[in-house]
């Protein structure tokens, strides 16, 4: 029989850098893979971009290692967690009398957004009958979103042209 050889606890041996290993870049966090090497220096891709490195300055990674750092990092429940605070939180109209146009439109598209996102049919804008022009502005903006079945004035008895109600189309 063999003599065991004694336990050292240094480091794993170092992989070889070769073509196809899969590597890390000295100081860096996103792996690649080698394409080719020409003496010192080695073509790596990360992702989609192409670099010529220093063979020295890469450390080859295992597969599970180079699995988990290409994963996706963003969780996926921060999105959903919007979306229903945004459902709790849903207004169907909005009051813009007073505003300035430009300011006026910014919350009539967050309305919108937040409209279509929720899923309602229709929305309530209040902008007043004044001159005219907080009207004219939201409802050229309104023209351009092509979500938009019809956009209306409030029945006269509730408001009549002071009042306008987007209805949105049915999937």
């Amino acid at each position: 029989r063999a003599a065991a050889k004694p336990e050292v606890a240094a480091e794993p041996p170092r992989r070889e850098v070769t073509v196809g290993a899969k590597v890390r870049m000295a100081g860096q966090d996103m792996v690649g893979e080698v394409r080719a090497i020409k003496g010192a220096k080695a073509q790596v891709a990360f992702g989609q971009i192409l670099t010529t490195v220093a063979t020295a300055s890469l450390t080859a990674v295992s597969n599970n290692e180079y699995r988990e750092a290409m994963r996706p990092q963003t969780p996926r429940t921060v999105v959903s967690v919007d979306v229903a605070s945004r459902k709790l939180n849903f207004r169907d109209r909005i009051d813009v009398r007073g505003m300035r146009a430009s300011e006026a439109v910014e919350a009539v598209q967050d309305l919108v957004d937040d409209a279509l996102m929720v899923g309602v049919g229709s929305v309530t804008i209040l902008h007043g009958k004044g001159t005219g022009a907080l009207k004219e502005e939201i409802r050229r903006y309104l023209r351009t979103v092509s979500e938009i079945a019809s956009v209306a004035d409030e029945h006269a008895d509730r408001g009549g042209a002071g009042i306008t109600i987007v209805t949105f189309k049915a999937d």
